[in-house]
């Protein structure tokens, strides 16, 4: 409904001509201006709900909503390109220590595989290439010279760095293979010197004769410690 048809309702039955306006022109002193009436209509929301707000009210709210724009600055967005980049790099450093890792496994499994080792448990030590990988001391490492060895044998690779952890090992390997020294170096290292304490290692063996084999293979690699050894 505009301002013609509610001026149209408020002056029916009303009859206007020249004479009558001519008239109230005279008495007012002044013409007649019609002005256009401002009608404010309620908006109808589409769940049928009549909403408070005036047209201009919902016009002002929404580009006041519209206009509520985050702004970053140049160093907002440096900081975030810089954790981008910082995540990125730990991402990528911990990858190649994965493959690096994965790497080192895999060259040992070959290496065991090539001397014919096989292992079985967790966190089992890297197996020695040489003597020098022995963490032992050099007297030791002399008297294995003096007694004819020149490489560890695959059951010294793997046995020796195992038990100089002091960790539990049960191993087999063939006759002549080197298992006395195997386990008689680990001994002689953690047993250094001379000390008044009693029996410090006892060593089992299943016959007389192995026993005296082992007692001369202790005196040979112990040469110059001066420990004693009672059969």
């Amino acid at each position: 409904m505009d301002a013609y048809d509610i001026f149209k309702k408020l002056s029916k039955g009303v009859k206007f001509s020249k004479s009558n306006n001519r008239i109230l022109s005279k008495k007012a002193g002044q013409t007649v201006k019609l002005e256009p009436l401002k009608v404010e209509v309620d908006s109808v929301s589409i769940n049928g709900d009549i909403s408070s707000q005036n047209p201009t009210e919902q016009n002002s709210t929404q580009n006041s909503s519209d206009n509520n724009i985050t702004i970053l600055s140049s160093s907002n967005i440096g900081n975030v390109n810089k954790a981008k980049k910082r995540k990125h790099g730990e991402e990528s450093e911990m990858q190649c220590q994965r493959k690096k890792k994965l790497l080192e496994i895999e060259k040992i499994n070959h290496y065991r595989n090539v001397e014919g080792i096989s292992v079985v448990g967790k966190n089992v030590p890297e197996p020695a290439y040489t003597f020098d990988h022995f963490k032992i001391d050099a007297d030791i490492l002399e008297n294995l010279k003096k007694c004819g060895y020149e490489d560890p044998t695959p059951i010294q690779k793997q046995a020796v760095p195992i038990m100089l952890e002091e960790q539990q090992i049960l191993a087999c390997a063939p006759t002549g293979s080197g298992k006395t020294a195997a386990f008689l170096v680990p001994i002689i290292q953690q047993l250094r010197g001379p000390q008044k304490q009693g029996f410090r290692s006892v060593i089992l063996c299943p016959t007389r004769e192995l026993a005296k084999q082992t007692q001369r293979e202790c005196v040979r690699l112990s040469e110059g410690r001066n420990l004693r050894y009672i059969l």
